[in-house]
């Protein structure tokens, strides 16, 4: 095909759309079209372990300021970095024996309505916290 060069050949290099720009119609159906749950999940294994480089995450980064997330996003999100990196506490009530676990020490926080650093520090220390609750790290 190279070498013929056709006269109604869009394309510089036979194969390849390197050089091509699409028009803002078939633009506006990229950015609207939507996946399914499988091809998202194909994508995302695609992604995982990939390297940036300093100037490819600073470039994503500048297009990527003002756009505002949805909360569904949010919560998705923070869902995958809390599993990624939340601190698992396992708290036991010593006055009903109840055990409860959280994934996150800010959701036991906000279950027993005291501060992190009083959570943290019952942890660490061993002490009891607000004389009732044992808290500990959970092993995943």
């Amino acid at each position: 095909m190279d070498l013929l060069k056709p006269e109604y050949n869009i394309l510089n290099v036979a194969g390849s759309s390197l050089g091509y720009k699409h028009t803002r119609e078939t633009m506006e159906k990229f950015k609207t079209r939507k996946f399914s749950d499988e091809t998202l999940t194909n994508l995302a294994k695609a992604a995982t372990g990939r390297i940036l480089s300093k100037e490819t995450r600073v470039k994503i980064s500048t297009v990527r300021k003002g756009i505002k997330l949805s909360d569904k996003t949010r919560i998705k999100l923070s869902a995958i970095v809390t599993a990624r990196n939340g601190i698992s506490v396992e708290v036991t009530n010593i006055i009903s024996f109840e055990i409860m676990s959280y994934p996150t020490l800010t959701l036991a926080v906000l279950a027993l309505d005291v501060s992190r650093t009083a959570v943290k520090k019952a942890m660490d220390s061993g002490k009891i916290l607000k004389k009732t609750y044992i808290i500990k790290l959970y092993k995943k």
